[in-house]
């Protein structure tokens, strides 16, 4: 295992002509460092998990009601808008809750598994900062804090890797935003539910002011933007796994 988690070559090659004896020293201090499962703390949360209660960052085994479609969606142009919105806020919010149940559920696992043991030595690693954290998933002194903190940033990058391999299905011209590529890209979601958009249009402030106003239009969450490219999300109830990629294999 290297010292410092990098994966720049020539940064390695310097490192190893350094030497860093204060480094190494404190690195071997925290990883003589013995800990233990708090039993009294696991009981706790495991039977808030079994009952489904939200507690310490863990969220409830219950998800947000998606809103109900307005009657005149099919006529109010701004009453189906403001309905996407909040229907992609519910879906956003509940695969967030999702995830996050999925990560207390391996660390809690892993907690009943350790229980009884008197010690627990980690080791640990450095990223590029100089910040030391331990090696091992899920089960250490810093998960509450670290994989809590970096859950939205791990489904983002879920998203971004598959947008990765996606085309642009929309394009923004030099008309600008119309409401036909509003109903397109309206559409596209619909079907895809993340989907990337070409935006031609004069300078990045310009740019992104379309973007902005798309997003905002069709009730989407952007994912990234690179140059002209704009990825949006938007979960859909009903979608269709042969169409969707988020289900759908690529």
């Amino acid at each position: 295992m290297d010292l410092v988690k990098q994966k720049n070559k020539q940064f390695k090659r310097e490192l190893e002509n350094f030497d860093m004896p204060e480094v190494y020293s404190a690195i071997n201090i925290m990883q003589s460092t013995p800990f233990k499962v708090n039993k009294f703390v696991l009981n706790v949360m495991q039977k808030a998990w079994d009952n489904g209660d939200a507690i310490g960052g863990m969220p409830p085994n219950r998800n947000l009601d998606i809103p109900n479609k307005p009657h005149d969606i099919e006529t109010n142009k701004d009453s189906r808008r403001d309905w996407k919105r909040r229907a992609v806020i519910a879906h956003t919010e509940n695969a967030r809750m999702f995830s996050k149940r999925l990560l207390y559920a391996k660390i809690i696992w892993l907690a009943q598994k350790f229980k009884d043991y008197a010690t627990l030595y980690y080791p640990l690693q450095f990223d590029f900062r100089g910040r030391a954290y331990p090696k091992s998933d899920f089960l250490h002194p810093q998960t509450a804090a670290n994989e809590n903190h970096n859950l939205e940033n791990r489904l983002l990058k879920q998203y971004r890797a598959i947008a990765h391999k996606l085309h642009p299905i929309v394009t923004v011209g030099g008309q600008g935003l119309t409401s036909g590529i509003e109903t397109e890209l309206d559409r596209a979601l619909t079907d895809h539910e993340l989907v990337k958009v070409k935006v031609s249009v004069g300078d990045r402030e310009a740019r992104d002011a379309v973007i902005e106003q798309l997003v905002t239009s069709c009730g989407a969450e952007l994912v990234q933007k690179i140059g002209h490219t704009a990825t949006l999300l938007r979960h859909s109830e009903n979608a269709d796994p042969r169409k969707s990629n988020l289900q759908r294999p690529l």
